[in-house]
């Protein structure tokens, strides 16, 4: 099998690893990086056809050439027949690696060595790279060493186990099923060598430069101590056991407990989430669950097989919240913001043009609030800079729904947005910015209404132009009122 890669043409540049609370790897960016994303505005908004990113067809592309080799190779090295999906759960943080080094596995030959688990970084992986990503495991094992013997009395004692779900989830007391614990792998130093010499000579049997590289690359815990993890699994009637899961894969010992029990009957059901997975055609998280899961539970929309028109948890957690906030009409606007990944002045830019378009005698109080600053890539202390009397930066002491609830209209400054959904979810008037370049099928008619209606607009000042121009409150109950508002809801808010 071989690889071809003229059709990917850019470069993921991040430069540290760091290990967040759960044991799971993250990077930041480098300046190349964030000025590539400052360009695009966001990296969602870049062309896909040049970018590897989590909304490109690319990325999926790239991905469906790469699991096959991994599950051909692993199973051919550890003389085992597992599915494609078990290698799938147990090494996708590794393609995500390879996705990440792109240009370097197709255009040099990568001759460090690996370490014991795959580092997100596109930087060269040398010792101190390597020594860091161990003592880091290390670390999250100590952690997390109680919660090893935990996981496995619960895959004992409990035939309904959550993954992503807390205990008092919506989803806990609709199933009846029990957190699964999180733990990191069990550190290993020497292994069975001799598997790693096999895949040495194995990849060195390969012609092509990048495949090549992948196969030298696989980090330890799927070579030379897989063995020893796999079999550390002990099975505990597996086919009686339903996995429900929410959330991105975060690598852990974990991931590869529910890939064995997959692997031997386990049933696992997936729960759509955010808005963007049946919005954006090409959403890398939206393929990757779908192509593993039994089952996968949307929030009212069904594309695939696999998908399940369900309950929208998260949606219904915000309504509770927003129905029981106090409503006391503190703001005439409530600005939502994504994640801005390095494109922070060109944020507050648009913010900041936004803003003197508004008609100040409308809108005498305007609230922003940007993605919540204790998260990765938030950039919220951009908007401290704004002095205006009249606009106010969230402190987050409140909820989403809270301020919601105490706004006239919210904007938000991109959509698709689970933040969108919410407030349709409770009719609440809303408009947005439209950044979707590959909508799916199911979710084109409801732009192109919406775009001529004056929910969604393409510039920001369109939208400055119609919240000076509408009168909200009649204009909102008009949009409530029709029969495409009302199919959308249905369908992504599974209202």
């Amino acid at each position: 099998m071989t690889l071809s890669g003229s059709y990917l043409e850019t470069r993921m540049y991040f430069d540290h690893v760091y290990s967040n609370k759960n044991g799971a790897l993250y990077f930041t960016h480098t300046n190349q990086h964030r000025a590539l994303m400052k360009e695009n505005a966001i990296l969602h908004n870049a062309h896909a056809k040049d970018n590897l990113h989590a909304l490109s067809p690319g990325r999926i592309e790239l991905s469906k050439e790469l699991f096959p080799i991994l599950a051909e190779t692993l199973n051919l090295l550890h003389h085992t027949d597992f599915s494609e999906r078990f290698w799938k759960l147990v090494a996708e943080e590794y393609a995500r690696s390879v996705i990440i080094r792109y240009d370097q596995f197709r255009n040099s030959s990568v001759d460090h060595a690996p370490g014991f688990l795959p580092l997100l970084s596109g930087n060269p992986v040398n010792f101190k790279s390597r020594l860091r990503g161990r003592l880091v495991n290390v670390k999250n094992y100590v952690k997390s060493r109680g919660e090893r013997e935990n996981l496995f009395k619960k895959l004992n004692s409990h035939d309904k186990l959550l993954v992503g779900f807390s205990a008092d989830s919506l989803v806990a007391k609709d199933t009846g099923a029990v957190p699964l614990p999180d733990c990191a792998l069990k550190p290993g130093f020497l292994g069975d060598r001799k598997k790693r010499d096999r895949l040495n000579k194995i990849a060195d049997g390969e012609r092509g430069l990048f495949k090549k590289n992948v196969l030298h690359q696989m980090p330890g815990y799927l070579v030379e101590h897989f063995s020893s993890i796999y079999e550390g699994i002990e099975l505990v009637q597996p086919e009686k056991k339903t996995f429900h899961v929410h959330g991105k894969y975060r690598f852990s010992l974990r991931q590869i407990v529910m890939a064995k029990y997959a692997e031997y009957g386990s049933r696992m059901i997936w729960y759509q989430n955010g808005a963007m997975v049946g919005e954006c055609k090409y959403k890398y998280g939206g393929y990757l669950v779908r192509s593993v899961a039994d089952e996968h539970r949307t929030w009212g929309w069904k594309m695939d097989d696999v998908d399940l028109p369900w309950k929208a948890y998260d949606l219904q957690q915000f309504k509770d919240r927003y129905i029981e906030a106090e409503k006391q009409e503190r703001d005439d606007l409530l600005i939502t913001y994504p994640k801005l990944w390095g494109a922070e002045d060109f944020y507050m830019e648009m913010t900041q043009k936004f803003l003197k378009l508004l008609d100040q005698k409308l809108y005498k109080s305007v609230r922003i609030r940007p993605y919540p600053y204790w998260k990765s890539g938030s950039g919220a202390d951009t908007f401290q800079r704004i002095t205006a009397p009249r606009v106010t930066v969230s402190s987050f002491e409140e909820s989403m729904a809270e301020e919601v609830a105490n706004t006239r209209i919210v904007l938000h400054i991109h959509v698709p947005a689970t933040s969108f959904l919410e407030s349709v979810s409770v009719d609440h008037p809303t408009t947005g910015l439209l950044k979707n370049e590959h909508p799916t099928d199911i979710v084109k008619p409801h732009y192109e209404d919406f775009l001529g209606s004056g929910v969604l607009h393409t510039e920001i000042e369109s939208v400055a132009e119609h919240l000076n121009n509408a009168k909200i409150d009649q204009w909102w109950n008009q949009i409530v009122g029709s029969k495409t508002y009302e199919q959308y809801k249905k369908l992504f808010t599974g209202a």
